[in-house]
């Protein structure tokens, strides 16, 4: 005879519905039914966003991918997720903006950048904020 409260698995999820969890002070990711996909070794995560987590291990930012595979060193002093293919990171104060494979495509110019939404972001130089494009063009006049 079947158990009748055994509970029906839930689909795992995408990487972008996983939970963060920590354990003994480290952070990792767990799928939709509980069960552990990425441990616990990263003195921070932030959600995955395009297919990419950011994680932070002794004050430097970098990514991974859904398999726990660092696909961007850990070298920023900062990082936000990926929004329409791109994300900004603080490297020497300044920030930029580089895309998935980890390339610079927007000098580090920037005393802050917010994601882009709509193909344009925000970005702050000087005490002044302006909005950029993805091709890192600026309108200080918006």
């Amino acid at each position: 005879q079947k158990q009748s409260n055994d509970k029906p698995n839930k689909t795992p999820g995408s990487p972008e519905e996983w939970v963060k969890f920590t354990k003994n002070g480290k952070w990792g990711f767990k799928d939709l039914n509980n069960h552990e996909i990425i441990p616990a070794t990263y003195d921070e995560v932030f959600y995955f966003h395009e297919g990419l987590a950011c994680f932070e291990n002794q004050g430097e930012f970098g990514y991974i991918n859904a398999q726990n595979k660092v696909v961007i060193e850990p070298k920023y002093e900062c990082a936000m997720s990926f929004s329409e293919g791109l994300a900004s990171v603080t490297l020497d104060g300044k920030c930029g903006y580089i895309n998935k494979d980890g390339e610079l495509v927007i000098n580090y110019a920037y005393d802050a950048a917010t994601a882009f939404t709509g193909g344009l972001a925000r970005v702050k130089l000087d005490g002044k904020w302006g909005v950029i494009n993805t091709s890192g063009e600026v309108n200080w006049n918006k």
